[in-house]
């Protein structure tokens, strides 16, 4: 005797939605202090059940539950909140066709509560349908469930979606990954002569969804200081010979502290006639800040001291001098949007005048404006080239300390400091008749 029968298998689950690098409002944070972040990761939809008998229909898969991120105030209020919806479940098979896989999520599914309702919102990304169970007719004996939809939380190759029942098993997988739909079931017949027995498997669940929140620790890190200027000296009417050799050093300015490091002395700048020196020393390095611990506070970056005129002569008539300024010392601040920071100290001014380097982040139109993180430049302006009168250029200034903001939208990155200016020499010759 022939048998007669057909087989329809089970739908997968759909997968769910997701949301990705989602920022919860910073002005929400801080308003609700002493309040709550509730992470709730919801139970992926139940598989549906096998028909109770043959020709009967199976069960369908139920949906996902939402999965969300809501923050409450001190008294438990939810002040904002995102949520995203599970997945939708697969459909089970009736005794004329199979059952369809659960169904796409459309893109504006999510919501985010705005303070006052939830309103509908884009998902980054939405989980793929489930597949449809397969129909075998006229003798076949088995009809495999269709696989679930694969996981838009590992969207890049959709994985994690239950596959459907197998000769070993008829019961559709569970999904693996979050937000993964579950298998459907197989139906499968084992004939033995005129005789045959049935076997329908149930749908396998939809994998939980997640969510989840990361976060910095952020610590206040400090300003840099700022180098001290270089000193500065008018020598008059030191008397030359002809074919005697006179020294004359020039010393380069002190190499900018890059993040977390010292910036380095300036260079002295001497001039030795016959056995008269002359030293003019370059500004002392500005140090860099100690950021803060969860155990202290972040301690600013001190200015180095400005460089002072030395000589070995007895008679100093002829010497008219200067020291350079001290650098100023890293400052904490907090910006007009709120955010918090520390600004690189002020490089110090030469002892000719002229003045320092800006330190980064430091703000004060009276003194320098710079709106990056690092210390600024300052160039050096050589002096004119007239013989009747000194000229004198623009050198010997300290650099600027770096600065940092807790901003780290505009400034992901602390700064470094800038260098100070070489020294330079001007040599005015005059000749007298004899």
């Amino acid at each position: 005797m022939a048998l007669r029968f057909n087989t329809f298998a089970g739908g997968g689950g759909g997968g769910a939605p997701y949301i990705k690098n989602l920022e919860i409002p910073k002005n929400v944070i801080e308003s609700n202090i002493g309040g709550e972040i509730i992470l709730y990761g919801a139970a992926g939809g139940a598989g549906g059940s096998a028909g109770g008998s043959s020709g009967a229909a199976a069960g369908d898969g139920s949906n996902g539950a939402a999965s969300s991120i809501k923050v409450n105030d001190a008294s438990g209020k939810l002040k904002w909140g995102i949520e995203v919806p599970g997945g939708l479940g697969g459909k089970g098979a009736t005794s004329s066709d199979y059952g369809d896989g659960g169904g796409k999520k459309a893109q504006n599914t999510c919501r985010e509560y705005n303070g006052t309702s939830w309103v509908n919102r884009d998902c980054s990304s939405y989980g793929p349908n489930g597949v449809n169970g397969n129909y075998e007719k006229e003798g076949n004996t088995s009809a495999t469930g269709g696989a679930g939809g694969g996981s838009a939380y590992n969207y890049s190759s959709f994985t994690g979606g239950g596959s459907g029942g197998d000769s070993n098993s008829e019961n559709g997988m569970d999904g693996s990954r979050y937000g993964a739909g579950g298998g459907g079931g197989t139906v499968r017949f084992q004939i033995s002569g005129s005789t045959s027995n049935v076997y329908k498997g149930k749908g396998g669940r939809g994998a939980n969804g997640i969510a989840e929140i990361q976060y910095d620790i952020v610590y206040p890190a400090a300003g840099g200081g700022g180098g001290g200027g270089g000193a500065f000296a008018i020598i008059k009417d030191i008397p030359v010979s002809a074919g005697v050799e006179y020294t004359i050093r020039v010393g380069g300015g002190g190499a900018a502290g890059g993040v977390g490091s010292n910036g380095a002395d300036g260079g002295a700048t001497s001039i030795t006639f016959d056995s008269l020196t002359y030293t003019l020393k370059g500004g002392t390095k500005g140090s860099a800040g100690t950021s803060a611990t969860s155990s202290s506070d972040a301690v600013q970056g001190k200015g180095g001291a400005g460089g002072g005129v030395y000589t070995s002569a007895t008679d100093t008539s002829n010497l008219d001098s200067k020291a350079g300024s001290s650098g100023k010392d890293g400052k904490t601040f907090t910006s007009t949007n709120g955010f918090g920071g520390s600004s690189g100290g002020v490089g110090g001014d030469s002892g000719l005048g002229t003045k320092g380097s800006c330190g980064g982040l430091f703000i004060d139109s009276t003194v320098c404006t710079n709106t990056n993180v690092n210390g600024s430049t300052v160039v050096f302006v050589a002096p004119n080239n007239v013989y009747d009168s000194a000229q004198y250029g623009a050198a010997g200034a300290g650099g600027g300390g770096g600065g940092w903001s807790e901003d780290t939208t505009n400034y992901p990155n602390p700064g470094g400091g800038s260098a100070g200016q070489n020294g330079y020499v001007y040599l005015n010759w005059i000749k007298y008749d004899d």
